[in-house]
């Protein structure tokens, strides 16, 4: 399993590079799937009997794994509060639209 892990932790960070992507482009079937496989892998590779040489690695990723949901996070409530405020803005125009036909 040793040899596997150099490979596995590439794996891993590639899977967290594609994962921002999707994020930014708010392709959210594949953020959800990204995420699935990303902590699918991490559950199977940072384990208690991992060797020693690999606690560093696996440190680095575990770190690299909270920040990038602790980033999507805080973009996520961003994004919820713009959708947010342009609802709120849509309606407004739709209560205006109808206040002005109301008065034909």
């Amino acid at each position: 399993m040793s040899s596997k892990q150099p490979h596995i932790f590439a794996e891993l960070d590639n899977l967290m590079t594609k994962l921002e992507d999707a994020f930014q482009q708010q392709d959210w079937e594949q953020v959800e799937s990204l995420l699935t496989e990303r902590n699918r892998l991490a559950e199977m590779t940072l384990t208690a009997d991992l060797p020693t040489e690999y606690h560093g690695d696996a440190r680095l990723i575990l770190e690299k794994m909270q920040l990038q949901d602790a980033a999507m996070q805080d973009q996520a409530v961003q994004l919820q509060s713009e959708a947010r405020e342009v609802l709120q803005q849509r309606q407004k125009v739709a209560q205006s639209i109808k206040a002005y036909k109301s008065i034909d």
